[in-house]
């Protein structure tokens, strides 16, 4: 698993804020549903779209930059994990920025 980049330079703290927001939704759904089921990248990221558009609306700027900065804090999925071992992962990434 890599480690994941930090947020630009330009990012804002809203932009940080909703990308948390949004890594805190994925670890619940990953932890609840299906844990034992492999994580693949493409889950990774439909799910943080889904959410940045649930969130901020389909297709606006604010939905765009959320998930792109949760896309950045999450590590990308580079072996073979299920989806629990993935929430854990993404806890300690929370950890690290809240």
């Amino acid at each position: 698993m890599s480690i994941p980049n930090p947020l630009p330079e330009d990012a804002t703290g809203s932009d940080r804020l909703d990308a948390v927001a949004i890594l805190a939704r994925l670890v619940k759904r990953l932890t609840v549903e299906r844990p034992t089921d492999p994580m693949r990248e493409s889950v990774r990221h439909t799910l943080a779209l889904r959410y940045a558009e649930a969130r901020y609306g389909y297709g606006t700027a604010r939905a765009a930059r959320a998930e792109q900065a949760a896309l950045t804090l999450a590590p990308r999925i580079d072996r073979e994990i299920t989806r629990g071992e993935y929430a854990l992962i993404l806890t300690r990434v929370l950890e690290g920025v809240r």
